[in-house]
């Protein structure tokens, strides 16, 4: 069976995943029915609710009752196995934002940006957990995941000495999206290194499922052998191992074509990091490919030297030789039946991604002229003249692109200087608005009602703009990913209200966005959205839609062009 051969192929690379209990095991105490029936207090309030459902309930750890549960889990972990020298205490996925509860105030740390926003918060918890461990279970170890708003080790805490620390931030660029990100992941892991007790375990998590269902890479060649090879060499010695995170299906290795190289790589190089890496990769393709060696080495370093961008060049290019790679083996070996099934995993979405670089197709396209007109008094009211002479642009359902029973529109324009956008927000149920954000960059905007504009440039993976109904105002650059948090633009923001509307006023400068004005030549991409979160009837808005439900389509988003008046170039 499928199980049988990858066990035994991990066997053969001398793997081990060692004794480790569970990852988000918070998980497992709140997603229980009765602890949201009988202990309310134990998950984080949230606009004066407590969140019992989303990623199986998030944690209030302010409260004792849970830190009692918890500290019982464990005991019982180490009791029930005897054998296991380790237990995870981990709050679950997308836990970015802490508990507002009285107990929680100011527990928080925002000022250190998104990597450190609850750092000593989550890092307490596990801390006084490891603590309690120490006292029962002496040996035994309690460890957690630098991960999200507490990657950064905490300021405020001497750790126990029997804390473990996973780093989860990528140090591979062609994971990332971003190669100058490496230097900065590296000096938070050697910040670890310096803040863990002495003879502690430090573990790196690296992430090698870009191409799994439902992921941007889904079906896509994506390889980084040399980053690979560079990182572990650079943590030789350093680290008690690294976790990396696959996906299966079937109870087997998920896409076995695209992602055998990257596992038979990192295993061989865990013996051995100072190993010739381009030899290690002849030896690969000479005895996994046998007469088409050649071909799929140049299959592989094209994939690679694309860095997941996969210009429309780069796919013919990638198809024409796992062709002749095919060919060139026959399908009656083992080496053809190899290169065909990296050729099945991946050749319908080159196939499709083609298309669409070859396409002209505009989802459509928003063309502005410059005004001269006296500034625009940012006020949320929409009234002046300026906005009048704009055509008026509706949003649709974010996933059908049918009409949304919460209609919202928005004019776009340009005083020049800046990109002016205002948002007509048509809400019935005024009392209602969620809008627990309060200041700049206030994690809490992405939980409220909120206009978001997204904006990509030739230059910028993109930028992202969200406004509640108070005007708290949240402003990233996303080609820093979350930590683009402490980028800011010079945004000037207002809302109002009306009697059965929300509105918005904003103009962005053009000079604080990477990629000059747009222009017909090299035009900017634009998605207006609105979100507006109820209990179980959250509604999506957009002005291109995703066919998802998600704003971050980029692949789906209207041309934006300011055309210059004229008589200038």
């Amino acid at each position: 069976s499928g199980v049988t051969n990858d066990a035994l192929w991990y066997f053969r690379l001398g793997l081990n995943g060692g004794s480790q209990g569970g990852f988000h095991t918070m998980y497992v105490i709140l997603s229980d029915p009765n602890t949201r029936t009988n202990h309310p207090e134990y998950y984080a309030l949230y606009n004066g609710k407590r969140d019992l459902y989303s990623r199986g309930g998030k944690p209030c750890l302010s409260s004792e009752g849970f830190f009692s549960n918890m500290v019982e889990y464990a005991r019982a972990h180490f009791d029930v196995y005897p054998q296991a020298d380790e237990f995870t205490v981990m709050p679950g996925d997308g836990y970015t934002i802490m508990c507002q509860c009285d107990l929680c105030k100011g527990k928080d740390t925002p000022e250190r940006g998104w990597e450190g926003t609850i750092s000593d918060y989550v890092w307490g918890f596990v801390n006084r957990v490891a603590g309690e461990i120490q006292k029962s279970h002496p040996g035994r170890k309690i460890h957690c995941a630098a991960y999200g708003t507490y990657l950064l080790p905490p300021e405020k805490i001497q750790l126990h000495t029997n804390i473990t620390v996973r780093i989860v931030a990528p140090t591979l660029g062609a994971f990332s999206g971003d190669p100058a990100r490496r230097p900065h992941v590296i000096a938070i892991r050697n910040a670890w290194l310096a803040k863990l007790p002495p003879g502690s375990m430090l573990s790196a998590h690296e992430q090698n499922i870009q191409n799994q269902p439902g992921r941007k890479g889904e079906g896509l060649p994506i390889f980084f052998m040399r980053e690979i090879a560079e990182d572990l060499k650079s943590w030789n010695g350093k680290l008690l191992g690294e976790n990396v995170e696959v996906w299966q299906t079937g109870g087997g290795i998920g896409g076995p074509g695209l992602n055998h190289l990257h596992y038979y790589l990192t295993g061989r190089l865990y013996w051995d990091s100072k190993q010739e890496l381009d030899r290690l990769l002849g030896d690969y393709y000479s005895r996994f490919f046998g007469s088409a060696r050649e071909e799929m080495k140049s299959f592989y370093e094209r994939a690679e030297k694309t860095c997941m961008r996969f210009e429309a060049p780069d796919i013919e290019y990638l198809l024409a030789t796992l062709k002749a790679a095919e060919d060139k083996a026959g399908t009656n070996t083992v080496y053809g039946r190899r290169v065909a099934l990296i050729r099945g995993e991946c050749e319908p979405k080159l196939r499709e991604l083609l298309l669409q670089r070859n396409s002209k197709e505009e989802y459509a396209r928003l063309e502005i002229s410059p005004q001269t007109v006296e500034n625009i008094s940012v006020d949320g009211q929409l009234n002046e003249a300026f906005w009048s002479g704009l055509s008026n642009n509706p949003l649709r359902d974010a996933v059908s692109g049918g009409a949304p029973k919460f209609s919202t529109s928005f004019r776009i324009g340009s005083d020049g200087a800046n990109l002016c956008i205002g948002v007509r927000c048509l809400e019935p149920d005024m009392q209602s608005l969620i809008e627990a954000g309060q200041k700049r960059d206030d994690m809490n905007v992405w939980m409220d009602d909120a206009v978001e504009v997204i904006l990509k440039t030739p230059r910028r993976s993109f930028y992202q703009f969200a406004i509640n109904p108070k005007g708290a105002l949240v402003d990233l650059d996303r080609s820093q990913g979350m930590q683009g948090i402490v980028w800011d633009a010079n945004v000037a923001a207002a809302t109002a209200r009306g009697t059965n509307e929300w509105t918005v006023e904003l103009t962005i400068p053009f000079k604080d966005i990477l990629g000059d004005k747009p222009t017909a030549e090299q035009p900017w991409h634009i998605n207006i959205c609105r979100n507006r979160p109820r209990d179980k009837n959250t509604e999506l808005s957009i002005f291109v839609p995703s066919g998802k439900p998600t704003f971050q389509n980029t692949e789906k988003m209207a041309v934006l062009v300011v055309k210059e008046p004229a008589g200038e170039e």
